[in-house]
C-alpha cells in the first residue's frame, strides 16, 4: 500500500470542523474514499480536493491540495497550493503557489460522481482527464512538478473574475489564464481560457449550471491542446428526492482522435453534516461497465 505524503495528513487536519470556528477562516473542499471497478481492473482511490484561506485585514494566506492516491500500489497524483493573499482594495492578489483562477471560480461536477474518472489513468482505457476547467493541476500532477505564480481575483455585482500565471518547476513553460463567472438568479454562466508558452497549446471551457430547487443541471464544453488534443462535452443532472437522498445521471462525449460516449446513473445519501455515501454505474463505447462505491465528506 502506498503511503500518503507526511504533509497531507497535517494539511487535512487543518480542514477539520474544529478549524472552521477560527475567525477569518474559510474552508472548502471534499475528501473521498472510492472503490471503482471496470475494464478488468479495480482501484481504491483516496481523493483530497481541499482549500483553506485565512484573512486578517488586508493580508492572508491560502493552503490546499488537489491530490489522488491509489491505495493499491497505483499512481499518486499530487498538487499542492500555498500562497500569500494581499487585498489591494481593487482586487485580491495571491503570490507563491496559488490555486488557478479557473479552479477557484469554476466547479465542474465529477462525471457520474466518479473521482477516478476525473483524475484519469486509474482504470485502463480511461486516461483522459474529466472534471477540471484548468490544466494547471493536471500538468503538476501528471508530471509531478510544482507550480509557482500569481493570481488576481475580484468581484463586481453578480460577476466574479480572475487571471493567473503559473510557472512549472524544471521547465521553461508558463501558463496564462483568464476565468469568469456570472450569476443570474439561480443560473451561473462560466468560462475560462488559458495558453501555454513555448510548447504552445491552449485550453478553453464554457459552461452553464442551473439550480431549480429539487433539480440541478449543468453542461460544460471544453477544448484543449496542451496535454492532449480534443474536446469534451459533459452534461450532469441531479434530483433531490429528500433532504438526504439524491439521484442523478451524467453524459459525456470525448473526442481525442476518436469519438467516445460515456453515460451513467448514480445515487447518494447525505448525513446532514457533510458526510455522504454514494454509488454509481457507468458505461460507454470503449469501456466495460464501470461501478463505484464511495464514502466522503464535503465542507
Amino acid at each position: 500500500m502506498n503511503r500518503l505524503p507526511c504533509a497531507l495528513p497535517a494539511l487535512l487536519l487543518a480542514f477539520s470542523p474544529l478549524a472552521v470556528a477560527a475567525q477569518g477562516l474559510e474552508t472548502s473542499g471534499q475528501m473521498e474514499l472510492e472503490y471503482l471497478q471496470g475494464n478488468d481492473a479495480s482501484t481504491t482511490l483516496f481523493s483530497a480536493d481541499a482549500m483553506l484561506r485565512y484573512r486578517s485585514g488586508s493580508l492572508g494566506v491560502e493552503v490546499g491540495t488537489d491530490s489522488d492516491f491509489a491505495l493499491d500500489d497505483g499512481p499518486e497524483l499530487k498538487s499542492f497550493y500555498a500562497a500569500v493573499l494581499i487585498d489591494s482594495g481593487f482586487g485580491e492578489f495571491a503570490i507563491g503557489a496559488p490555486e488557478s483562477a479557473a479552479d477557484m471560480l469554476i466547479d465542474v461536477p465529477s462525471f457520474n460522481r466518479m473521482k477516478a474518472l476525473d483524475a484519469g489513468g486509474f482504470i485502463p482505457g480511461q486516461d483522459v482527464t474529466l472534471g477540471t476547467p484548468s490544466m494547471v493541476g493536471p500538468i503538476a500532477k501528471s508530471e509531478d512538478r510544482k507550480s509557482y505564480g500569481l493570481r488576481y481575483s475580484n468581484a463586481s455585482g453578480d460577476m466574479r473574475y480572475g487571471a493567473s500565471v503559473h510557472k512549472f518547476e524544471g521547465t521553461g513553460s508558463t501558463l496564462f489564464q483568464l476565468a469568469g463567472e456570472y450569476t443570474m438568479g439561480q443560473t451561473q454562466f462560466e468560462g475560462m481560457v488559458e495558453n501555454k508558452s513555448l510548447e504552445g497549446g491552449f485550453s478553453g471551457l464554457i459552461g452553464v449550471s442551473h439550480d431549480a430547487g429539487q433539480f440541478t443541471v449543468s453542461a460544460y464544453l471544453s477544448r484543449e491542446t496542451i496535454l492532449n488534443d480534443g474536446t469534451t462535452f459533459q452534461l450532469s443532472g441531479d434530483y433531490r428526492m429528500s433532504d438526504r437522498m439524491t439521484v442523478g445521471g451524467s453524459f459525456a462525449r470525448k473526442d481525442f482522435g476518436s469519438e467516445e460516449y460515456l453515460y451513467g446513473v448514480n445515487a447518494g445519501w447525505g448525513f446532514g453534516n457533510g458526510a455522504y455515501l454514494q454509488g454509481g454505474v457507468a458505461d460507454g463505447d470503449n469501456t466495460s461497465v464501470l461501478m463505484d462505491a464511495s464514502v466522503g465528506y464535503k465542507f
